[in-house]
């Protein structure tokens, strides 16, 4: 198969993936290797650039993707993103939480408060926003998965980065909401793609 190829034999192709942080970098990356895979990938950065980017890689290969501006930091931005989701019929077989604003330095040298609180809602308040409202979707789907990101920066005892406290913080709490959401889901059963 040639890299640009859309693979169709994949477990993924025809799924429907939402993947937040989609518009550059480890969020790139992950939406243009699924559409590769043959998955319909519905994709959200903060930046309109970034989005139209990522969904002509996309399309170039032969892909099917969909962009949407969303500042997952900002609940009105994920609540709008995700009314645009549901209004197609199609349910969201898997959630992509990638997206997470990267804030590097140490507490108290220079950071600003904005930029703390946009870190951790960005992280881990629009996730759990975004997943809440997509729940009742993913349930419609016949192999649904929500997978979160979480980076080193969410490994206990795990110092060894530039990044920012908010930032381990975000990932860490990420972490905790995902264990949590794995055993509630169990109690819902939700078909679960293999690993």
């Amino acid at each position: 198969m040639m890299f640009n190829e859309v693979n169709v034999t994949s477990v993924l192709k025809g799924k429907r993936v939402v993947v937040t942080g989609g518009g550059r970098d480890f969020g790139q990356a992950v939406s243009v290797w699924l559409a590769r895979e043959g998955a319909h990938v519905d994709l959200c950065a903060r930046q309109l650039a970034s989005v139209e980017a990522t969904c002509e890689i996309i399309r170039r290969e032969g892909g099917i993707a969909r962009g949407y501006l969303c500042d997952m930091s900002d609940a009105r931005s994920v609540s709008d993103f995700a009314t645009q989701l549901l209004q197609d019929n199609q349910p969201v077989d898997i959630l992509i939480l990638s997206a997470a604003q990267w804030l590097e330095g140490h507490l108290g040298e220079g950071d600003h408060d904005a930029d703390i609180v946009s870190t951790v809602n960005s992280g881990i308040t629009g996730s759990i926003l975004l997943t809440k409202a997509l729940l009742p979707s993913l349930r419609q789907s016949q192999g649904a998965d929500i997978v979160a990101m979480v980076s080193v920066c969410g490994i206990p005892q795990f110092t060894e980065s530039v990044a920012h406290p908010a930032f381990f913080a975000a990932k860490h709490a990420i972490s905790g909401f995902s264990q949590n959401l794995a055993h509630h889901v169990c109690d819902h059963p939700t078909p679960q793609l293999p690993h």
